[in-house]
């Protein structure tokens, strides 16, 4: 899936919200910063690879949400750790810093984030 539509995306997430145990949310935009507030809080927590989870955000949900400039940091910083293999360890530094910012930016929207 290249450039997913919103009908190939919805069931896709309503999956991953099963997966996680949760009910999908009705907006996708709303669903999808919620599953990113989820993966930024794996990542925080140590739970999940700074950059499995950047990869998840940027393959799944940022284009699945029309690419919202919230979720570029993420697109950015796993193409560069991808890119750069000698500069790994900084860009995983850097995805667990831009993953804590999103979780303070998303804290008062009362999202269930970091607490998967």
């Amino acid at each position: 899936m290249n450039r997913p539509t919103h009908a190939e995306w919805d069931p896709i997430i309503g999956e991953m919200f099963h997966e996680l145990g949760r009910e999908p949310i009705a907006s996708t935009y709303a669903g999808g910063v919620q599953l990113a507030s989820i993966i930024c809080g794996r990542i925080v927590r140590g739970a999940m690879r700074p950059y499995d989870g950047a990869s998840l955000i940027w393959r799944r949900i940022y284009y699945a949400l029309k690419e919202p400039t919230e979720l570029v940091v993420f697109v950015g910083l796993a193409s560069e750790w991808e890119d750069c293999p000698q500069c790994r360890e900084k860009h995983e530094r850097d995805i667990i810093a831009a993953a804590r910012q999103f979780l303070t930016a998303h804290a008062a929207s009362g999202s269930q984030a970091g607490r998967d």
